[in-house]
């Protein structure tokens, strides 16, 4: 079992979080993966939920283009 980093506060602030993983749905179900709710008919608090998590998975995605654009050897990763 891979050890999990330990949960760090965000800048300003006294509260700490944990590490997760935005994921999708072919990700399994763990305590440090979140992935988007499945189904058509979810409440207000699910589909801001998705749509948030599928922002960050945006934000994530390009940031890894960037990377990869920079340094070609990340192409093999």
């Amino acid at each position: 079992v891979p050890q999990q980093p330990p949960s760090s506060s965000i800048t300003n602030s006294s509260a700490t979080y944990p590490y997760v993983i935005a994921g999708d749905e072919a990700f399994y179900l763990s305590q440090n993966v979140f992935r988007p709710y499945g189904g058509k008919i979810l409440n207000h608090k699910k589909k801001v939920f998705n749509y948030r998590l599928s922002r960050a998975r945006r934000y994530i995605d390009c940031c890894f283009g960037i990377l990869v654009s920079k340094w070609r050897i990340l192409i093999r990763i």
